[in-house]
């Protein structure tokens, strides 16, 4: 989150002030504004929805997982996705960008005040991470691998380890103690580990171009409005963040002492199974944090539908009709919507949760083909040319790779490589084949109708336009 913040800090300000000033709704209306070609709005665009896609697909995965664990597999995989894509749908229906702010900012206080309390909940029934982490950790104890019945609790082995056997119930191991459970988490990450981390962290800094962000710092009443949000979600995962890595520390101390049936299950969901079973109020913890959970995921993934639908409007506008009525574009924004339900519910279908972190990384990689776009084109007076060069380069190069089976995914991911072909592109092209400024402005009359289009030397100079602060 701080790699996602400081990049904000370098775009948001300028780019709201932008939006200000030359009426932007639409995520990609400063690609039109700044550089005025088509083709670069399209590949602007598509580097902004396929990464949507995945975003939905992501949280389709986490919404499953929790229902399934709620559920103990009683509700299928399937049928958990379809109800999730029912509910966007309906929300796609009924809100919009300002109600789904307005809902995850409920939901952002209520879950932070449930995962407040949850470590001391943990801790007061399987013990503080400290403990449970020192070397002289007392609470190990050893059970059987697993029992005959996958409901109940594993036997525990009293005589351990005088006691060897092997039973139908299996060998004895260990629970209770984190280096006793899970010795690996003593080692230093490998290469291959290492790598993941940090293209984990790197591609971050794409995060804040996901078309609802841009969105929402189009919509930011003012500059200190802005600034006050990104303050918030620097704070927030410490908050938040740090009794979910609790969360998943307790799990692998204690795991082997559940149910095989709660084993089965995340992290998140095989605690909140075990947590409830400890008393009422904890029951009641663990089911006011799952609600929560459970409409953030909603609201966050139409959030995302929504940004897609805007783009999607963008080019039927641009490509179709550029005098579409507005009953027309809205059924084009929910046609869209159902497009992209059913492609992630598809994906969603086949990828799993073991799978997030590479998820994360494609989806955020993609995201950074469009750095070039916007913090050249805010801060620099670069012509359109190197631009569309870039991302055409950067986006063939990435099905190329993907065609050609790349082998060194592992240690450089491939969409790290296309991005690094887009940015020498851009370079390249700056120097050798800069092009000509082909920018074109809508200007906007008073009444906010599209009066007429103006050249690039009565519209964006590369110079941010002098807004009041209190914007």
């Amino acid at each position: 989150t701080i790699v996602i913040v400081a990049s904000m800090m370098v775009i948001y300000p300028r780019l709201r002030r932008l939006a200000v000033e030359r009426r932007y709704t639409n995520p990609n209306d400063f690609i039109a504004d700044r550089f005025g070609t088509m083709r670069v709005r399209m590949l602007g665009a598509a580097c902004g929805v396929v990464p949507m896609l995945i975003y939905v697909t992501a949280q389709m995965i986490s919404f499953a997982a929790l229902v399934q664990g709620l559920s103990g597999g009683v509700i299928p995989r399937w049928a958990s996705i379809l109800i999730l894509v029912c509910v966007l749908l309906v929300f796609e229906k009924l809100g919009g960008m300002n109600s789904v702010v307005l809902t995850d900012a409920v939901q952002s206080v209520i879950m932070l005040v449930s995962f407040l309390v949850v470590p001391f909940a943990l801790g007061a029934a399987f013990g503080f991470v400290p403990a449970i982490a020192a070397p002289d950790c007392g609470s190990l104890l050893y059970v059987r691998e697993h029992g005959t019945d996958p409901s109940q609790v594993p036997l525990t082995c009293t005589d351990w380890p005088a006691h060897t056997t092997v039973t139908a119930d299996g060998a004895c191991v260990p629970a209770g103690c984190i280096a006793a459970v899970r010795p690996e988490f003593y080692k230093n990450p490998g290469f291959a580990d290492q790598a993941n981390i940090f293209f984990f962290l790197v591609n971050m800094i794409g995060a804040p171009l996901q078309p609802h962000m841009i969105q929402r710092a189009y919509i930011a009443a003012d500059d200190r409005a802005l600034r006050l949000m990104m303050g918030a979600m620097l704070l927030a995962p410490f908050l938040a963040q740090t009794p979910g890595i609790i969360m998943g520390i307790t799990q692998a101390a204690w795991d082997p002492t559940w149910p095989q049936d709660v084993r089965k299950q995340t992290a998140f969901s095989s605690v909140c199974d075990a947590l409830s079973s400890e008393g009422g109020w904890e029951y009641l913890l663990v089911s006011v944090m799952t609600c929560a959970t459970m409409a953030a995921i909603m609201s966050t993934a139409d959030s995302a539908i929504m940004g897609a639908s805007s783009l999607a409007i963008d080019m039927y506008r641009s490509l179709v009709s550029a005098t579409a009525s507005e009953g027309l574009l809205v059924r084009i924004g929910e046609l869209t919507s159902v497009v992209m339900c059913g492609a992630a519910f598809g994906l969603a279908m086949v990828l799993t949760v073991s799978q997030m972190g590479s998820i994360i990384i494609f989806q955020n990689g993609m995201l950074m083909q469009l750095l070039p776009v916007y913090g050249l084109g805010l801060f620099f007076d670069i012509n359109e040319q190197p631009i569309f060069f870039g991302l055409a380069a950067g986006l063939l190069a990435l099905v190329v790779l993907v065609l050609a089976q790349y082998p060194m995914d592992s240690y450089v991911p491939l969409v790290n490589v296309s991005v690094f072909v887009n940015f020498a592109v851009v370079v390249a092209a700056i120097f050798i084949a800069p092009g000509e400024d082909k920018r074109t402005i809508a200007a906007t009359s008073g009444n906010g109708d599209e009066a007429n289009t103006t050249t690039a030397e009565a519209g964006f100079d590369g110079v941010i336009p002098a807004v009041p602060m209190n914007l």
